[in-house]
């Protein structure tokens, strides 16, 4: 029995010291402005935050719950925060999100005309392509991908040296969800669009 409750003991201090979260920062470029972006990786969960010039904007992954969590914050008050659910929303959700990136539009299971809407997308096929170019970002070796979206050019450079980070949940929810690596730059239709400046 002691023997027992000191394997269990043994489990439980294991993941209080091996669980870590890891953050990357990155600058995001727009026509006018650059935001700023963390991305914080977890055993259990990924968080998107994104902080304007008046807004802050969370979504939080999370895996096992397989739940997603939305805020939006404004002058330091919550203005709203929803949940999408893998049985109903997340289906949408990753369904718009593996196809479109800012598509502008967030899609629910009430969502009005949704079925028609949804038959547009699943008419639209991503195309991806591996090519064999390499750089370095930020001390890690990436690899560079494209993905070809309709009209739209999506070019990626990612790594999969990243110790910790489950790379095959790194880009769940994205059309780049066929990556198995952490994103560290994107260009869309050949202008840069995000890169990583810090990692911790």
């Amino acid at each position: 029995m002691k023997k027992n409750l000191f394997i269990y003991y043994f489990i439980f201090v294991s993941y209080i010291a091996f669980s870590q979260e890891y953050n990357i920062y990155y600058e995001v470029y727009t026509d006018t402005i650059v935001n700023k972006q963390t991305v914080t990786y977890t055993d259990t969960s990924i968080t998107f935050t994104s902080k304007g010039l008046n807004l802050c904007y969370t979504k939080k992954i999370l895996l096992n719950e397989k739940t997603i969590i939305h805020s939006f914050v404004n002058n330091d008050s919550l203005v709203t925060k929803y949940n999408s659910t893998y049985s109903e929303s997340f289906k949408v959700y990753k369904l718009i999100n593996e196809r479109l990136i800012d598509d502008g539009a967030v899609f629910f299971s009430h969502t009005p005309d949704l079925k028609r809407k949804l038959r547009k997308y699943k008419k639209i096929k991503p195309k991806i392509y591996f090519t064999k170019k390499e750089k370095t970002i930020l001390n890690y070796r990436c690899r560079n991908a494209k993905i070809i979206i309709e009209d739209k050019i999506y070019e990626v450079w990612f790594t999969d040296e990243i110790i910790g980070i489950n790379n095959k949940t790194a880009n769940i929810c994205s059309i780049y969800s066929s990556i198995k690596g952490v994103i560290l730059e994107e260009y869309i239709s050949g202008k840069l669009h995000k890169k990583a400046v810090k990692f911790e």
